[in-house]
């Protein structure tokens, strides 16, 4: 697509909707180069670009939406003004006795539209799951605790402890990068380099379709960090190629599905739920990548083996001949791409920050693209461009997610209720830790249901870790445990929030070796 396309043959609230999505990931970079401003004014801004966007380009349906109608304009306009309100006030919020001062009459107005608009963008961009959990929460602090709403509203709208709180900063200082990086690799080819690598190395072994799903799905998840992206991105050819070769279509779907959840584990840039974990932890992400990367292989070993023995029970073979690559072609034409990789787990290793190893692993995309000429072509002002765009749709989801997790974690602080939780399952498990295990188990697969896996965890850490460190659990391995649990999300239902995902880019079909006879 030529830039004077993007920029003159659409309506004008598009090219708007676009150049602020674009603006977005562009000031996330400039931030992350020049330094954090203010704790408030970094999530303000977030928070405020992220409903706004999520206003002008998804409608009430929950359906991506190019030409947002007055009223989305307009609402949108007020949820990004309500959630700058902390910002444009910093001294005031700063300055105030918390829960001692009464809140005047603006920050109610205020507080309250944000609180309710912000379910609304939620709900537009995952669907009702995450809203309708967060109004419950609201309701136990309402109607059941002796809590005066006032201070529930002041904990969730002007304390760091609410929808401003651990999960929004992730989002905004962390993720954003990372999703900015696996846009910018996607774009510049890496997805035919993992499928063409995982055929070179599993194609002629016994089952070699879905052993190439598995280990694409893994490699690609170890860029993107996101379930639906791996699916969306690796399925295209490996679901068609398993159906062909002879796999049912509900396992080839089912091992699909597994292998890119499993994405979420997978260092070296792991799901938004990890950062989070960081932060929790007060470790470095290094740390929780190194926690993860044992189970993550172990994960996929296992599916590696349920893969093989179904395709020996079915009498499945390789890869047909014709759609395989020698491993030396790929490394040679393509294997630079895995340069930008190897800079954010060096610059990790030498001990700087997450966000500084993701800034250096985006400069040097576009150079290592550049280095030859079978992935040059990549390098083009609007494939950048849209890089940038797609990095910051996918940054929408996760920002709502995260915000309104907030709420979430703001009643349960402010009520008092992840105690009272944790000694109900310390009293149900009557104080045995595989009982414990069991129902933080049953209760984290259950709240995953409909949600996204960072929202998941947030909550079962908040509810379900402090009763298993009760119980004697190491607080990494807690956290760990429901981590594994909360990914699960992605794979059962109900799940209406997969759908409102922004399509990735794929690599054209024309440029595709694998699965195209």
């Amino acid at each position: 697509m030529q830039l004077s396309i993007f920029l003159d043959k659409m309506p004008l609230i598009t090219r708007i909707a676009r150049l602020i999505l674009i603006g977005m990931a562009a000031w996330h970079l400039y931030v992350a180069f020049v330094g954090p401003p203010n704790p408030y004014i970094m999530r303000g801004v977030h928070v405020a670009l992220a409903l706004l966007l999520i206003f002008l380009t998804v409608n009430r349906k929950g359906l991506r939406n190019d030409v947002p109608s007055w009223y989305d304009v307009v609402i949108g306009l007020i949820a990004a003004g309500a959630a700058l309100y902390p910002s444009f006030n910093l001294n005031y919020i700063t300055q105030r006795f918390l829960y001692v001062d009464p809140l005047m009459p603006m920050d109610i107005v205020v507080g309250i539209t944000l609180v309710v608009l912000l379910l609304e963008a939620t709900r537009r961009m995952l669907g009702p799951m995450l809203p309708i959990t967060a109004l419950l929460f609201l309701g136990y602090g309402l109607a059941f605790t002796s809590t005066l709403p006032s201070v529930i509203l002041e904990q969730l709208f002007m304390t760091p402890e609410g929808i401003f709180g651990i999960p929004i900063a992730v989002s905004a200082t962390y993720m954003v990068l990372f999703i900015l990086f696996g846009s910018l690799v996607e774009r510049m080819g890496v997805g035919q380099l993992f499928m063409d690598f995982a055929v070179a190395l599993t194609g002629r072994q016994v089952g070699g379709p879905a052993k190439v799903a598995c280990v694409t799905s893994g490699l690609f998840g170890s860029v993107s960090g996101s379930a639906v992206a791996n699916v969306m991105t690796t399925g295209t050819f490996s679901i068609p190629l398993m159906k062909r070769m002879g796999f049912k279509p509900a396992f080839a779907g089912a091992v699909e599905a597994v292998a890119s959840t499993g994405g979420q584990i997978m260092p070296p840039v792991m799901g938004a739920a990890a950062f989070v974990m960081a932060e929790y932890l007060g470790v470095g992400y290094l740390t929780v990548a190194k926690y993860a990367l044992a189970p993550a292989v172990l994960f996929y070993v296992a599916l590696f083996a349920a893969v093989h023995f179904e395709a020996k029970r079915k009498g499945i073979g390789s890869v047909p001949k014709e759609d395989q690559v020698p491993l030396k072609i790929v490394l040679l034409e393509r294997g630079h791409l895995f340069l930008p990789l190897a800079i954010i787990v060096g610059v990790l290793m030498m001990g700087y920050s997450a966000p500084y190893a993701a800034l250096c692993g985006i400069i040097s995309v576009v150079p290592v693209a550049a280095l030859r000429k079978t992935t040059r072509h990549y390098v083009t002002i609007d494939n950048i461009l849209e890089a940038l765009e797609g990095g910051a749709r996918n940054v929408l989801a996760i920002a709502a997610a995260c915000a309104c997790a907030g709420i979430v974690v703001g009643v349960i602080d402010i009520t008092g209720l992840g105690l009272t939780f944790s000694n109900f399952v310390i009293e149900a498990a009557q104080d045995t830790l595989v009982i414990a295990l069991f129902l933080s188990m049953i209760a984290g697969i259950i709240l995953g249901m409909g949600m996204p896996t960072t929202p998941a965890y947030i909550v079962q850490v908040a509810l379900l870790v402090p009763a298993l460190v009760k119980l004697g659990v190491q607080v990494e391995a807690a956290h760990l445990f429901v981590f594994y649990f909360a990914i699960l999300s992605a794979i059962t239902p109900p799940s209406p929030w997969r759908s409102m995902q922004p399509t990735p880019y794929r690599t054209p079909r024309s440029s595709r070796r694998v699965g195209l006879r």
